[in-house]
């Protein structure tokens, strides 16, 4: 067996460490990793790292906007017809969402949605106070904020499970066609939602 020579060194251990992870996550090769004979290459159709935090952010931005520039709701007075208007256009919205193939467009689509909800929580909120009797102004009030917190998760429970059976695509896209239908039917056999009017509130 060769022995080491007097001045031989043993090549120093491989690091690891948050940035060489990134750099590997990445495709980028480090630069102090000389004894690397393979390098990470990104997939040509792999999304990009900021997509996740666009595709987030973009519902609450439609919605802070729709809210800051909501001053034009107050000239409006069919209030029915308006909420069953935003929720078409977020369910419409949504769907049209899950099939587009454009990174630009996805955040302006949710950004869309966002707002339309914004716009739909003000005329239903509105309608709750004005129309709804004392008595049972509270109770309803209650079930409001019941279905308002837990309405979307079970939304994510249903959407998650058909993902998981089809594809994210005909889950995301179905769960907004279905929105516009469970939104738009009801309306069309009531009509006295539609023709509520703010000047003269009647439950």
């Amino acid at each position: 067996m060769r022995r080491p020579g007097r001045g031989h060194r043993d090549p120093p251990p491989a690091r690891t460490g948050p940035r060489r992870v990134t750099a590997a996550a990445h495709g980028r090769h480090h630069p102090r990793d000389r004894n690397s004979r393979t390098r990470c290459t990104p997939h040509p159709h792999a999304p990009r790292p900021d997509a996740a935090s666009l595709l987030v952010a973009a519902p609450a931005l439609g919605a802070l906007l729709g809210s800051v520039f909501s001053g034009w709701l107050a000239r409006i007075r069919r209030h029915g017809l308006a909420v069953l208007i935003a929720v078409s256009c977020w369910g419409g919205a949504i769907a049209v969402f899950g099939l587009t193939r454009q990174l630009w467009l996805g955040p302006a689509l949710l950004a869309l949605a966002g707002c339309a909800d914004s716009i739909s929580m003000v005329f239903r909120d509105t309608m709750l106070q004005a129309a709804a009797p004392d008595e049972m102004r509270g109770r309803l009030q209650g079930v409001f904020i019941v279905v308002v917190a837990g309405g979307p998760r079970l939304g994510d429970l249903v959407a998650g499970s058909v993902a998981d059976l089809t594809s994210p695509a005909v889950a995301v896209t179905g769960g907004g066609i279905v929105c516009v239908l469970l939104v738009c039917l009801p309306g069309l056999r009531r009509r006295g939602f539609a023709r509520y009017d703010a000047h003269d509130p009647q439950p």
